[in-house]
């Protein structure tokens, strides 16, 4: 997800490992990569297991409970291959999703791009 990242964000619009300081100084609802450079910054999440989808759902739901203004952003390895349940989920709170990194590579990068 990194390098996919690297090729067409400008790395000071990049902090991966993010956190909100005022909120969350224990680093317990972290952001895989927060991109910057516009009014709602994107959060991505780099989904590949069915333990980092639950943990994203909780991530996200927290910002939202803290008021942060964002852009969800999840992004699976292969959507396929998780937990139907657990996916649903995660449907609830994260509007825009590519369900399969490698094959969506191109409309991830057209989403992202758009957006910086």
């Amino acid at each position: 997800m990194a390098t996919l990242l690297h090729e067409v964000v400008p790395i000071e619009n990049m902090k991966f490992n993010w956190n909100e300081p005022k909120q969350d100084s224990d680093r317990k609802y972290t952001v895989d990569c927060r991109i910057n450079g516009m009014p709602e910054p994107i959060f991505v999440y780099a989904l590949f297991n069915n333990v980092r989808i639950r943990d994203a759902l909780i991530k996200i739901q927290k910002a939202i409970q803290w008021k942060i203004p964002f852009r969800p952003l999840g992004v699976f390895q292969d959507r396929d291959t998780a937990n139907q349940q657990v996916v649903e989920r995660f449907d609830d709170v994260c509007p825009i999703q590519f369900p399969n990194m490698e094959a969506d590579r191109n409309k991830i990068i057209a989403y992202i791009t758009k957006r910086i």
